[in-house]
């Protein structure tokens, strides 16, 4: 199959226009539905349309001030023959029970695999800037995609039998590169490393992986000498904090393995996108030590609250929303670590 495409043509002002309010009303639904269908949000349906749409008229607020491109500009346009239509349509009948499960999965708790909302926002953003960059030139789609393909679809018709799920969302993950190779070739599908490899972060992983990696281990040790500095004798029994007057486990939720995970997808965006060497391993090697150290420092301080404050707070919202506080921070510390223009001119 060869990848035909028109010559370029120039765009007038309505034009432009029109193709920028779209775009921003299309990614202000996205914002809307994130939020809106995010764990963060009330489970009432009302309250949570609301939230979300509060956060899109923001969101819109923010793309309106933004300048548009200039008249006359090269419009990108790109045309997609009926048969790949087809093709990606039977893909997606035969992808659309996994990518249910997955979304489920994204939604279902506070606790773990938030981030996997955004991985496809995200990818689409990353691909679409892209190819839109891209030069026009027509290039043969590569046979170099039924290695994914095959796999990819073989993990997801044996998961069907199986029933696990884990292994046909690894096989959907498997099968997007060579879609790419199949349809786009592999000039663009190496311009598309990115987020394909993005994609791996969107397949949900199970908390109790925690113990799998010895985090809750990992956190419990590092806890006890830590409040044992400030004061509270701690004596640590594999993942069980004794205090003189009270115990605390660390249970995979407070591991620190959401962080970790979520930390992990963001990292390596942020890294990937820096055009400094230096710069892009900074941000590769901090991910892990800020993600645990942010984790320490969470459990410290949940601690100390049940027992000055109230250990009542631990059973409400509170517990919750510190593990989202915890992912912030170093989300926030990643991006100030990476080179911040290069991320905006990626996604928008």
């Amino acid at each position: 199959m060869h990848d035909t495409e028109k010559k370029p043509k120039r765009t007038s002002r309505r034009q432009t226009l029109r193709r920028a309010t779209w775009r921003d009303a299309a990614l202000t639904g996205v914002v809307v539905l994130l939020v809106a269908e995010g764990p963060l949000t009330p489970a009432a349906r009302a309250p949570s349309l609301i939230a979300g749409s509060l956060v899109g008229l923001f969101f819109l607020y923010w793309r309106l001030g933004r300048p548009l491109p200039e008249a006359g500009s090269v419009a990108r346009t790109w045309s997609v023959p009926l048969p790949v239509w087809l093709c990606l349509g039977l893909f997606a009948l035969a992808a659309a029970p996994t990518a249910t499960w997955m979304y489920e999965e994204w939604t279902g708790s506070v606790w773990h695999n938030t981030h996997g909302m955004l991985m496809p926002v995200l990818m689409v953003l990353l691909g679409r800037n892209i190819l839109r960059r891209m030069k026009y030139a027509s290039e043969d789609a590569s046979a170099w995609g039924f290695l994914f393909l095959v796999p990819g679809l073989g993990l997801m018709a044996l998961d069907a039998a199986a029933g696990t799920r884990y292994a046909a969302a690894v096989g959907l993950v498997i099968c997007l590169p060579g879609l790419s190779l199949l349809f786009l070739g592999a000039r663009r599908t190496r311009a598309l490393a990115l987020p394909l490899v993005l994609g791996i972060f969107m397949i949900p992983l199970p908390n109790t992986f925690a113990s799998q990696i010895f985090l809750r281990v990992i956190t419990a040790g590092a806890v006890a000498p830590v409040l044992t500095f400030l004061g509270i004798p701690t004596f640590v029994d594999h993942t069980l904090l004794e205090l003189p007057s009270e115990s605390f486990l660390v249970a995979n939720s407070c591991s620190g393995f959401s962080t970790l995970y979520s930390a992990l997808a963001m990292g390596v965006l942020l890294g990937t996108l820096c055009p400094s060497h230096r710069r892009r391993w900074v941000v590769y090697l901090s991910i892990v030590p800020l993600a645990l150290l942010a984790n320490v420092i969470r459990v410290v301080l949940l601690v100390m609250i049940a027992l000055y404050v109230d250990p009542t707070l631990l059973d409400t919202s509170a517990h919750a929303g510190s593990g989202v506080l915890t992912f912030l921070g170093v989300l926030i510390v990643l991006i100030l670590l990476a080179d911040r223009p290069p991320l905006a001119r990626a996604l928008f």
